[in-house]
């Protein structure tokens, strides 16, 4: 087993703990609606590859992510040509705030980034990034979530707010990309140092 599947699993089993499970006789508490999805493709003046790398600093996400108040990184390893990052994310939304752990695996051979949230409140999360060069110093970036709250009164407090959010996202990565490498010029290397 590998050390990012270690804390992975630990990481999983503390969230579950602190994330009971409420039951009241008849009244059903699960949210059993289908997962809400959202998908944007844009094209952006970046290359690919500076594009994943910044998708990749999951660290430096509440400086510019909205709604990101702290990314804890717990291991970052490459497990068969992957790198695979353990973490967990804390976004306050609508006067609340939630945490759940992730699991980022990213693919540079198929220029790909994939999420997935394994404990918190959310009974499912799946993100997935794609990179399609286009010429040089353009790319295609396809961002897709679907999500799906575990509790029925959660996902009705909180199922515009995340809408919104996630409908942000691309927005803030381009914005911050213009920062770092800036407008349709050619980008720099050290882009991490910024």
């Amino acid at each position: 087993m590998s050390q990012a599947h270690a804390v992975h699993q630990q990481t999983r089993s503390v969230a579950r703990a602190a994330w009971p499970r409420a039951s009241f006789p008849g009244i059903e508490m699960r949210d059993r609606r289908p997962p809400h999805k959202l998908a944007v493709v844009r094209r952006i003046h970046h290359r690919w590859s500076d594009l994943f790398g910044l998708v990749l600093d999951l660290e430096r996400y509440p400086a510019f992510l909205p709604h990101c108040r702290a990314v804890k990184v717990y291991s970052r390893a490459q497990e068969g040509g992957r790198t695979v990052i353990a973490s967990r994310m804390t976004v306050g939304l609508a006067g609340f705030e939630v945490s759940y752990a992730n699991r980022t695996s990213a693919d540079l051979a198929t220029r790909r980034i994939e999420v997935t949230a394994s404990d918190g409140p959310l009974r499912r999360l799946n993100v997935l990034w794609s990179f399609e060069p286009d010429g040089e110093e353009r790319t295609r970036v396809g961002f897709s979530v679907d999500y799906a709250f575990d509790s029925a009164i959660l996902s009705a407090l909180a199922v515009r707010a995340f809408d919104a959010m996630f409908g942000e996202i691309l927005t803030a990565f381009e914005r911050r990309a213009e920062r770092l490498f800036g407008p349709g010029s050619r980008t720099r290397r050290n882009a991490a140092a910024v």
